[in-house]
This record gives structure tokens, C-alpha cells and sequence, in this order.
């Protein structure tokens, strides 16, 4: 999605990352449905590129991202950080 002055968007699922679960969100899904059921929170262990909690990332989820890596931390926060996105802090 292009939002302007040559700046574009791309999905969180578009990040590459050894051991990336993206092929694999439908398995979960379906373990998850079968084994729990509803839930409120989840808690992504090894979040590493954030598709798995982004998955499930729903308006009455709380979603708890880990990760050992400090880039982990800031890539997923500004993917899913509830704050509107504001092209003014990536010019100076």
C-alpha cells in the first residue's frame, strides 16, 4: 500500500526470518481452536517476526510478544502498536 511521497507499506507476513511460521499460522490456528477454544490472551514465546501474534491479534485479545532480540521488539511495535502511523517522524 502506498501512502505517499514514495513511502509504501508492507505486511508483517512479508518479513523474512529463518524459522518464520507464517506457512504454518493455519496448523496452529486449528490445534488452537480444537485444543482451547475461545481465549483472551496469548502469549507468543519465540516471536521473532511477530506473525503468529499478529494472527491472533484480535480487538478483545491481549497479545504478549518475547523475543531475545531487541530488533524483534522494535519491528513488532511498529507493526502492531495501537498508535496511528504518522509520516512526519520519518522526515526530519
Amino acid at each position: 500500500m502506498k501512502i505517499n511521497r514514495g513511502i509504501y507499506l508492507f505486511k508483517i507476513s512479508q518479513r523474512r526470518y529463518l524459522g518464520n511460521k507464517n506457512s504454518i499460522l493455519p496448523f496452529i490456528d486449528n490445534i488452537i481452536k480444537n485444543e482451547i477454544g475461545h481465549f483472551n490472551s496469548f502469549c507468543d514465546i519465540f516471536s521473532g517476526t511477530g506473525v503468529v501474534g499478529n494472527y491472533f491479534n484480535k480487538k478483545d485479545n491481549t497479545i504478549i510478544f518475547n523475543d531475545l532480540l531487541y530488533h524483534n521488539f522494535v519491528s513488532i511495535n511498529a507493526f502492531l502498536n495501537k498508535d496511528k502511523f504518522n509520516k512526519d517522524k520519518l522526515f526530519f
